[in-house]
């Protein structure tokens, strides 16, 4: 029976040692999976990082657009503007020409005035 046992002892301690070796195989396997996740998560809090920077770059950019937008409707504005002061430009340009015309109208009717009195003047006197 010693020999049995011998038997049985060996059987179990090779068990036992295929054991320890799946053991240290599951230990390694956990190790590698846990560094796996290490790096996924330090890959995730980049990304995260990276999308909170588009995030904010997108609010700038639409901010920025909503600026240009509210700026191109003041240049049409502004464009309206000179369109109607462009109309008053051109009467003014056009204003002192009349306004010397009537100077001239006002200096040719004092002249024609003028001597028409003196005319009238001489003949009442007995000059003419």
């Amino acid at each position: 029976m010693g020999e049995g046992v011998c038997q049985v002892h060996e059987m179990t301690m090779k068990h036992f040692e295929q054991f320890q070796e799946n053991q240290k195989d599951m230990v390694k396997g956990i190790a590698e999976v846990r560094d796996r996740i290490i790096i996924a998560e330090q890959s995730s809090k980049s990304a995260h990082r990276r999308l909170d920077s588009q995030e904010e770059q997108t609010k700038a950019i639409i901010k920025m657009s909503t600026s240009i937008e509210y700026m191109a409707k003041q240049v049409e504005s502004m464009l309206e503007l000179l369109k109607e002061h462009d109309g008053r430009l051109d009467k003014l340009e056009k204003a002192p020409g009349d306004h010397v015309l009537g100077y001239w109208k006002l200096f040719i009717g004092a002249l024609i005035t003028g001597s028409a009195g003196i005319f009238i003047g001489l003949i009442m006197n007995g000059g003419l």
